[in-house]
């Protein structure tokens, strides 16, 4: 039973850091994919599931710094997409509501436990996924084509699946602490057929507009349900990706000081967030999936620098020479000059 509750806790998480906005209301899925490709989900599905069971990320401060850059982006994008959205919902445009509410609430109700975080993403990931398969299996298909495969079709669905798997992997890490590995296994192979699955049903009835399932469920009964779930989307995202910048910063820095730096982060992040959603996703989002496709092949085939200090070579010496078996008993080499 623990073993369940475990995957299922594990599942929501992998959910909610992977399905924001973009993913729920099928932009996201439109830009990379295009429309229908059979073959080019298949390839995501897979590297998610590769990406989430056996990619373990290191602990140098490369990789460190890079995995903060691509929270610092997504949080980033995810404040600007809860206004965007809030917008939508009547609330007046450039009113900062939605993502000022939200740092204040993940604050001081998140940010001290990764358990909270499960818990939410355990209520808010299956409600948003039902509304949003709702309205997408009652909207009308839109007779698109199922496209054919290309290299540049792969190349995006590599670098879709490896944008999201990067991103997400340091919230990841956390939650899989005191975790079975069959559990962290399981999760990830529900998550990756969820994905394709859910993927697939936006992608059939998606048109090729910023936010398709918005557009297309305008004037329905969905519309505002939509909304609220493309919003929890939104949200269970940016706590996912929030929550490792702030157990970085509780690890860097003294106790008595930590509110202040966290507000220092929290600003940052605001007055960056204005930019926008659609320049954020643009410019960064691609070059974030390349770092991210980098890290994790490095990770995944065990590539070592060879660099001065610390290399294969090196570790390999040492471990032969910490088995050598040393006896006392051994005679004693005589090293007296004659």
């Amino acid at each position: 039973m623990k073993n369940f509750a475990d995957t299922f806790r594990l599942f929501c998480v992998l959910s909610g850091a992977v399905m924001g906005a973009g993913f729920l209301s099928g932009g996201e899925l439109v830009a990379f994919f295009g429309g229908v490709n059979f073959f080019c989900l298949a390839i995501a599905s897979a590297v998610f599931f590769i990406g989430f069971s056996f990619v373990y990320t290191e602990n140098d401060c490369l990789t460190k710094s890079v995995f903060m850059i691509a929270e610092l982006v997504f949080s980033i994008a995810m404040l600007s997409g809860l206004d965007e959205i809030a917008g939508y919902a009547g609330v007046k445009k450039g009113v900062p509501a939605a993502s000022i509410l939200s740092l204040f609430i993940f604050h001081f109700l998140f940010s001290k436990d990764i358990k909270k975080v499960e818990r939410v993403n355990c209520v808010l990931i299956p409600l948003s996924s039902v509304i949003t398969l709702s309205a997408a299996l009652f909207a009308p298909a839109q007779n698109i084509a199922v496209k054919g495969t290309s290299a540049g079709g792969v190349i995006n669905a590599l670098l879709y699946a490896c944008m999201n798997l990067f991103v997400a992997l340091p919230a990841v890490k956390i939650a899989k602490k005191g975790k079975s590995k069959s559990a962290n296994t399981a999760a990830a192979l529900c998550f990756s057929v969820f994905f394709a699955v859910f993927a697939f049903i936006i992608l059939r009835v998606a048109p090729t507009t910023a936010l398709p399932l918005l557009d297309i469920s305008y004037g329905t009964a969905f519309y505002p349900l939509l909304i609220a779930a493309i919003f929890i989307g939104s949200f269970t995202s940016l706590i996912c990706y929030l929550y490792p910048l702030k157990t970085f910063i509780a690890e860097k820095t003294a106790k008595n000081r930590r509110g202040v730096y966290c507000f220092l982060l929290y600003f940052a992040l605001f007055i960056l967030s204005r930019v926008g959603i659609s320049a954020i996703i643009k410019y960064c989002y691609p070059l974030v999936g390349a770092l991210g496709l980098s890290l994790i092949v490095k990770s995944f085939f065990g590539i070592k620098g060879g660099g001065i200090g610390d290399t294969m070579e090196k570790r390999s010496a040492l471990c032969r020479e910490e088995k050598r078996i040393k006896s006392k008993n051994l005679p004693k080499k005589n090293t007296a000059i004659i």
